[in-house]
């Protein structure tokens, strides 16, 4: 939710916000566990959606995609993609660190994609670090 939070502040009337899930249908028909998993994140950007709508009385549209991996594409390159067709001025993501490389505190590196769309994206980009994973304190 600290990304979505975090989107509130930059605001302005007329914006359009766009919160997407690249989801990876290959993965989530292996572990059905996945499945309850995407289901449970879909249903928690579509409140967050309604919530920006409706802290906006309307000011500001706010849109959920729901992007299935496909092509081979990496989700890095689903995200620029999604960027540059809608003409993205902003990238807003949470950054989930999802290993511990070597015992490093986890908590101090960004995460895979974030770190790639950082680096690759012609957008500007804020990152919003989820503590959450590695230490178990937000």
């Amino acid at each position: 939710h600290a990304a979505f939070d975090l989107m509130t502040m930059f605001f302005q009337p007329g914006d359009r916000v766009h919160a997407f899930h690249v989801h990876d249908s290959e993965h989530a028909s292996i572990t059905s566990g996945l499945d309850l998993a995407s289901v449970s994140l879909k249903a928690m950007y579509t409140n967050e959606c309604e919530k920006i709508t409706a802290a906006t009385k309307g000011a500001v549209e706010a849109q959920l995609h729901w992007i299935n991996k496909a092509g081979g594409k990496s989700i890095r390159e689903h995200i620029e993609r999604f960027v540059d067709d809608n003409m993205i001025d902003v990238i807003i993501m949470g950054s989930v660190v999802l290993s511990d490389p070597k015992g490093l505190q986890g908590a101090r590196l960004l995460g895979s994609v974030a770190s790639a769309v950082a680096k690759s994206s012609l957008a500007h980009c804020v990152i919003v670090k989820n503590f959450t994973t590695t230490t178990g304190a937000r």
